[in-house]
């Protein structure tokens, strides 16, 4: 006994209390003394996590059982487990010992306790609102949500928690979940109710009203005046009051009317009094086959605005929220079939490269659709998490969403500029950098002198660079909007391909709806004068055309691109800009757009476009500006294209070197 006294005194001594969880770099507590923590007298093959012995059924619990409860709930709790000194949070402790699924209490296991340690973290950070988190499959996220959402609400007076899953029903069932957890508490986890045993929508724990022996007089005991209730899944269901806890679960599968990151951006209010952050939210679901496709790329968006380690001046992520990927080998339940032997070991820890080898056979002769199905059910990093299957999208999925965490993971800062273009007293056209401009901008000229470059052509101003880009403009049809909805006017500025790496790209985004149309064409032109070249404008709204004769910049519009016009309507006079209405041309935009997408989406570096053309509908192409703007850009780039030769550097920016170099020709 000495001996193994010795060996736990020495592991208690050399615990790690730094710790690397996923994205974060967090610190345990100080181990208690030997004698405080659980199987200190116990063989070490014989160590593991043992349930708390609880008071028999109608029996009230002793002062030094409450104490001791009360210390493990606030403080968590220790034990040896095989060897290891391990701690688990006063929430995980609840779980194990007092929830029953399926009539049973949950094992522990090493994955589940990491996410209550960055549960534990973000609890503790005033700059932090909550959690996404994202898992595999049968990993257990409704029973961690619903038992920390339980837990805050019993702990505060005067406390709601707000429930909301991917549909209506959804929620409800995750709340009938969290009403059956309750029935089975012991008493001293359930406080005053309103004495409903079975509540349908809400689980209030106020004071129950009752008469006097006397008869008129309503008698009330002390209570939390806390509640829990869930809510559809509509964006804004939970607008207006305040909320200290809130879930929502299955973030990428919301119902097609609901936006996970829209409802996020409501919701957030209703955790704050004033700037100070009263409330957390966890926001959780697995990425799979079956997801509504426009919920699983806004989520996406919502995770990677997430980010811990990349926070604004004001100290908190873009989303207010942190992130947690939970990978598939980790607390993966079961065995594999031909072997007998559990990825999970008696004593919790997850056997990760067992179960990794386990996954890995079952992708074995898989293809398409159905193995991009099943890397998503049972992922091994984020990106397969978040991997495509490309049902929905027109274009190459795997692409676009590659490109995306590129940029929103590994790309430098500063590689797309926010600025503002301007008219000088010169009349030249400038710009400067605005962090509250429309205009986004990924390439300039090395020499100012390139820009400005005109002629004149029967005594109007013209562009004298059109071998350099091309545009590509989608406006919109009215200048007020209805209701207040109404599309943006997207302008796009591409580099034509003339070989050279920093070259058949798009270099401007301009993307805006000012109260005035012509504010719009004003700043479309602004782009067009400082590089030259012409304007290609969506023609099925005509007012443009007439706009910038009468400005005298007539010169500068662009007739429609062969490209775009039918081969049997080739000797026909051309018009000005490209028409979406007409077949041929717009399947001319659209083989354009696919065919970049396909081998140069790595040149993308706007990530609204990638995220527009995720969910292009190529039948109903009025909500993507950005895609259309984009096509007919592309359009324009095939109007005078340089001789190609091989890409002599890698360079945006004079010092940016993307990773790849595959080369691209329009057809």
């Amino acid at each position: 006994m000495a001996r193994l006294r010795d060996t736990l005194a020495n592991v208690i001594e050399n615990f790690e209390r730094k710790r690397t969880v996923g994205e974060f770099e967090i610190t345990l507590p100080k181990p208690p003394a030997i004698y405080n923590i659980a199987n200190s007298l116990t063989r070490t093959n014989m160590q593991m996590f043992e349930y708390t012995e609880q008071p028999k059924r109608g029996e009230e619990p002793s002062e030094e059982f409450l104490r001791q409860e009360t210390d493990r709930i606030k403080n968590g709790y220790w034990f040896f487990n095989n060897g290891n000194l391990e701690w688990i949070t006063g929430y995980h402790y609840v779980m194990l010992n007092y929830s029953y699924i399926d009539g049973q209490r949950p094992t522990f296991n090493d994955s589940q306790q990491m996410f209550f340690w960055i549960w534990d973290y973000c609890e503790k950070d005033p700059f932090c609102f909550g959690l996404c988190l994202t898992t595999s499959r049968r990993w257990g996220k409704g029973e961690v949500a619903i038992i920390i959402g339980y837990m805050r609400t019993i702990m505060q007076e005067y406390s709601h928690f707000g429930l909301q899953s991917k549909t209506g029903d959804d929620a409800k069932l995750l709340f009938a979940k969290l009403v059956q957890r309750w029935q089975r508490f012991p008493l001293f986890l359930k406080p005053t109710d309103a004495g409903d045993t079975n509540p349908k929508q809400e689980l209030r724990f106020f004071e129950p009203s009752k008469r006097s022996s006397k008869g008129d007089v309503k008698e009330y005991k002390p209570a939390l005046n806390s509640w829990i209730d869930f809510k559809p899944s509509g964006n804004a269901a939970y607008d207006g009051g305040k909320l200290q806890t809130y879930v929502l679960d299955e973030a990428a599968k919301l119902e097609a009317k609901s936006d996970p990151y829209e409802m996020w951006e409501i919701v957030k209010f209703c955790l704050l009094n004033g700037s100070t952050i009263i409330g957390k939210a966890l926001i959780t679901t697995t990425v799979e086959s079956g997801d509504v496709y426009e919920a699983s790329v806004s989520y996406k968006q919502l995770w990677s605005d997430s980010n811990p380690n990349d926070r604004l001046p004001n100290g908190r992520t873009k989303s207010g929220l942190y992130r947690y990927y939970n990978a598939g080998y980790m607390g993966y339940h079961g065995i594999d079939e031909q072997t007998g032997e559990p990825f999970i070991d008696k004593y919790g820890y997850s056997r990760q490269e067992f179960t990794k080898e386990y996954i890995l056979k079952g992708r074995e002769g898989l293809e398409g659709n159905q193995l991009s199905s099943q890397i998503r059910k049972l992922s091994l990093t984020v990106e397969e998490a978040f991997m495509s299957d490309g049902q929905n999208c027109y274009f190459n999925s795997m692409n676009i969403q590659e490109q995306m965490t590129w940029l929103q993971e590994y790309a430098p800062k500063g590689l797309v500029r926010t600025v503002t273009f301007y008219r000088q007293g010169d009349g030249k056209v400038a710009w400067r950098s605005d962090p509250n401009g429309k205009f986004q901008m990924v390439w300039d000229f090395p020499n100012p002198s390139m820009a400005n470059k005109s002629k004149i052509i029967n005594r109007l101003k013209a562009p004298d660079n059109e071998i350099f880009g091309s545009t590509g403009g989608d406006p919109y049809s009215a200048s007020e909007m209805q209701n207040g909805v109404g599309s943006k006017g997207v302008f796009y500025v591409f580099k034509k391909d003339d070989g050279s790496a920093d070259s058949g790209l798009p270099i401007i985004r301009y993307s805006d709806r000012p109260p005035r149309k012509s504010i719009f064409y004003d700043n479309c032109m602004l782009l067009c004068e400082y590089y030259g070249i012409k304007l290609n404008m969506e023609s099925d709204i005509q007012d443009w055309r007439e706009y910038y004769e009468q400005q005298g910049m007539e010169n500068y519009l662009m007739r429609t691109p062969k490209s775009a016009i039918a081969p049997d309507r080739a000797h026909k006079k051309r018009l000005f800009g490209v028409k979406s209405k007409d077949p041929y041309s717009l399947q001319a935009q659209f083989d354009a757009t696919h065919v970049y997408f396909e081998e140069r989406c790595h040149k993308i570096y706007f990530i609204e476009l990638l995220q527009d053309a995720l969910v292009y509908d190529h039948k109903n192409r009025t909500k993507s500006d950005d895609t259309v703007a984009f096509g007919i850009s592309l359009l324009g780039s095939m109007e005078h294209v340089k001789n190609m030769r091989e890409p002599t550097n890698l360079k945006i920016f004079h010092n940016f070197t993307q990773k790849k170099t595959t080369p691209f020709r329009l057809p």
